[in-house]
């Protein structure tokens, strides 16, 4: 893909992953019903994380690379926190690492978007709840997968989606003019909907 690009005359390329406002669950597969409820907050102005790095199957990895890219999930409410990004493991986010060091921060990691009502106890009025959840591994499935979690979370009403980005993936994965890693211009995103 990024071969046939420059070789077109393309200079400078970008990744966008696809953006889905809001994803329809009978659409794409993905189950959970819908939520009227909201989701009843902590009060307080911080909020704390659970932070650490994901081993992310990255839309350009060649030969099996796993990227460690960086993690901040809001820890408030553990209704949603942990079925995400579970203590031990799993969810969307798999098993988080405290490493620090080797950190992919070019890439912009696929998420699901949850999209729904939050409250705090005896507040009158209810406010936007929004938090986006990175998915580490790429299939269709995994997505899909994710999907669902998100989905069927209590107060959960709607989910959207956004799609790796990678600015300058031309740099990352190289060229056949000048690059190392020829092989990578093959390579195609995973879309939601299962196609290269």
């Amino acid at each position: 893909m990024v071969n046939a690009l420059v070789a077109a005359g393309a200079v400078c390329i970008d990744l966008i992953g696809e953006y889905w406002q809001i994803v329809p669950p009978l659409l794409f597969g993905y189950s959970g019903t819908i939520s009227q409820s909201a989701i009843i907050l902590t009060p307080g102005i911080y909020t704390p994380k659970t932070t650490g790095q994901m081993a992310y199957d990255s839309d350009v990895s060649v030969g099996g690379q796993i990227y460690q890219v960086g993690v901040k999930i809001e820890t408030d409410p553990v209704a949603f926190s942990s079925v995400v990004a579970p203590p031990g493991g799993g969810g969307c986010v798999g098993t988080l690492t405290q490493q620090v060091i080797c950190n992919a921060s070019l890439f912009s990691p696929r998420h699901g978007v949850a999209i729904g009502q939050s409250s705090f106890a005896g507040a009158l009025q209810n406010s936007l709840f929004k938090r986006k959840v990175p998915i580490a591994l790429r299939t269709a499935q995994d997505i899909k997968d994710c999907l669902s979690l998100i989905q069927g979370v209590a107060g959960v009403q709607c989910v959207g989606y956004q799609g790796e980005s990678i600015p300058r993936i031309d740099l990352l994965i190289g060229t056949a003019g000048g690059g190392s890693n020829t092989a990578a211009g093959g390579a195609g995103t995973q879309s939601l909907v299962g196609v290269p």
